[in-house]
C-alpha cells in the first residue's frame, strides 16, 4: 500500500519526487519542498483538524 502524506501547512497531498536515490516532497499549494521530518501522515492531519475544530468551538462556547 501506497503511504500518502500531507503538508504540515495547508494539509494537501504532498507529490512525492525523486531522483538520482534521493526521495523529496513537494507542496503543490505552498509551492515548497517538505522534509521528511515535517510532513504528516493521514492520522496526524486528522488529529490536528479534530484539536483545530475543538478550539474553535470553545472559542464560540465563551463569548
Amino acid at each position: 500500500m501506497k503511504d500518502n502524506y500531507f503538508c504540515p501547512e495547508c494539509h494537501n497531498p504532498l507529490e512525492r519526487l525523486s531522483g538520482c536515490g534521493a526521495v523529496g516532497y513537494f507542496c503543490n499549494t505552498c509551492k515548497i519542498l517538505i522534509s521528511k521530518q515535517k510532513m504528516l501522515t493521514y492520522e496526524e492531519v486528522k488529529e490536528r483538524d479534530y484539536k483545530i475544530k475543538n478550539i474553535e468551538h470553545e472559542n464560540t462556547k465563551d463569548q
